[in-house]
């Protein structure tokens, strides 16, 4: 039991001056910036970076659980995010519209280092074979909507080639019950991050470019669209980024160049992509649905452009998982035992098949 005499920490007078002092500047600054954003004639903070913004503080409350510490850390994130307004190198003719408008892009990159620094395990996106088939039909798609195959550069080939060969390779296990070994988990968790970085750097691109476009359109269903595909950003913004950092880091540096703390990095990364891999394989019933479902709405997509593509992208890696869970609930008959075995741990219950 606690000591009732017992003192509770308490901080020092100056500190706690500080921090007010800190924070009644920050809501004059607020308010200044918050005014200067609505009565200017530009759009200085788009709506589609506010529901960026929400879909990021959605996911991390999913990855937290605590709304305190959502709070606490959207707080933090904040005041750090005013960084951008503080003229670094002393330059005349301050531009004050420049630095609004990466004002919320600062905030995001604080809060999502925040939430990788302090959730690492649980911003580590899990991968599994049903994950990687959806990313090697979207990516054949992808390729083919870009008419990559018209681009006539050697290094485009070789990419090509290296690109169909992944995508044979997780077709072959999405079909077949062949063992997932630590080495088939490595090659295909590097492709998962390389597909999912190429993706991301496309959609970060494709929104950036068109970030006024929920203001300035008058076509209410594209501006839903455009907010839609934003929000799906913001909740996945958080894997995206560690997504990349684990395809960076095997770059070297320039003080661990090929030394022995690079490969001791390098090792401890490889483990990595290969526990986030799970070795629980799918039924290959289920792997041809969804190579069905996808390849019809892809290509009905690229006749007919109804959406944009890096929007039916995520649709689909969105919503078919949850069809394919629901097909497996109606489906399901307990009394059964499936021919082949599906899973090692729960041999026979396929109700928890990975996707």
């Amino acid at each position: 039991m606690e000591d009732p005499n017992q003192k509770k920490p308490v901080l020092p007078i100056g500190f706690t001056a500080a921090l007010i002092l800190v924070g009644l500047l920050i809501s004059f600054l607020s308010f200044f910036f918050i005014k200067k954003i609505i009565l200017s004639d530009k759009h200085l903070v788009p709506i589609g970076i506010l529901t960026l913004i929400i879909g990021l503080i959605y996911e991390y409350k999913r990855i937290c659980q605590k709304w305190t510490t959502v709070i606490l850390t959207t707080v933090i994130s904040y005041g750090a995010s005013f960084w951008v307004f503080i003229d670094k190198q002393g330059r005349t003719g301050y531009d004050l519209d420049s630095r609004i408008e990466a004002w919320p892009y600062v905030f995001c990159f604080f809060f999502i280092f925040i939430t990788i620094f302090f959730h690492e395990k649980k911003t580590t996106p899990a991968a599994s074979e049903g994950i990687t088939l959806l990313q090697s039909i979207a990516i054949t798609y992808w390729a083919i909507d870009m008419k990559v195959y018209n681009i006539s550069e050697w290094y485009v080939y070789c990419l090509e080639v290296i690109g169909i060969l992944f995508v044979l390779y997780s077709l072959f296990h999405a079909f077949t019950y062949k063992k997932l070994h630590s080495k088939s988990r490595l090659r295909l968790s590097i492709w998962s991050s390389f597909v999912m970085m190429v993706f991301s750097i496309e959609n970060i691109y494709s929104l950036y470019s068109n970030q006024t476009l929920i203001e300035s359109s008058n076509n209410t269903f594209e501006a839903i669209i455009v907010a839609i595909q934003y929000f799906f950003l913001g909740i996945s913004a958080v894997y995206l980024a560690q997504n990349l950092l684990m395809l960076l880091r095997f770059i070297p540096g320039t003080r661990t160049f090929f030394n022995k703390f690079y490969f001791q990095d390098i090792k401890d990364l490889k483990k990595q992509h290969v526990l986030r891999y799970s070795n629980e394989q799918i039924n290959p019933l289920h792997a041809l649905i969804s190579l069905i479902v996808t390849s019809i709405l892809f290509i009905l997509n690229y006749n007919f452009n109804w959406f944009p593509r890096n929007f039916i992208i995520w649709a689909v890696f969105v919503l078919l998982p949850l069809l394919i869970h629901l097909f497996i609930k109606i489906t399901y008959k307990p009394k059964i035992k499936p021919k082949h075995i599906i899973f090692r741990k729960d041999k026979d219950n396929l109700k928890n098949e990975t996707w």
